[in-house]
């Protein structure tokens, strides 16, 4: 997990807020308590990023930055 997110840091770093954005107005309808909404919150988007970063690796491979896509 911690290969997976220094490999994508960079993704995640430009995408989360957004990403943010869309998991906390759910969240807050549920009206858990505050350490519980905190654990799902990261729960969600840690699981979001799985589906996400070969979506964005594939559509946009220069924005991961990785130096095996560049051909030089």
């Amino acid at each position: 997990f911690i290969k997976f997110i220094g490999r994508y840091s960079l993704m995640v770093l430009c995408t989360h807020q957004i990403v943010l954005q869309g998991v906390l107005p759910m969240i807050r309808k549920i009206g858990l308590g505050n350490w519980l909404s905190m654990f799902l919150t990261l729960l969600i988007v840690l699981v979001g990023y799985v589906i996400i970063a070969p979506i964005l690796k594939k559509m946009f491979p220069y924005f991961v930055g990785q130096k095996s896509l560049f051909k030089i």
